[in-house]
């Protein structure tokens, strides 16, 4: 299986979805919280576009997360936001897509 539970996926339809669960044989079907289905067959790993508005945080900083558009992968394979510091892009360890909704690891 290519997908796990709580990857983000854009659906062949262009909507970008998180994955809460599986049904079907050998898990064929996913599942999403807001009750959409759809077979995994027509979904591929949601990736950041650059210019696209996302959230970010690191793993030290559990409770803190930033909305900000994406620039690019850093040579570390971190996510490079637009926010500038010291003349320098930040880069972050997590990025999923800004749906107007709190990232997923804030929602209780």
């Amino acid at each position: 299986m290519k997908f796990k539970i709580g990857d983000w996926v854009t659906t062949s339809s262009g909507e970008t979805k998180q994955i809460t669960g599986f049904s079907g044989e050998q898990g064929s079907t996913i599942i999403h919280s807001d009750g959409f289905m759809c077979y995994a067959s027509d979904c591929e790993l949601w990736q950041p576009k650059e210019g696209e508005y996302c959230w970010f945080w690191n793993n030290n900083e559990e409770e803190t997360a930033v909305v900000s558009k994406f620039i690019e992968m850093d040579a570390t394979g971190s996510y490079k936001s637009s926010i500038v510091f010291a003349h320098c892009y930040i880069s972050f360890d997590f990025c999923e897509p800004f749906i107007g909704e709190l990232p997923s690891f804030l929602k209780e």
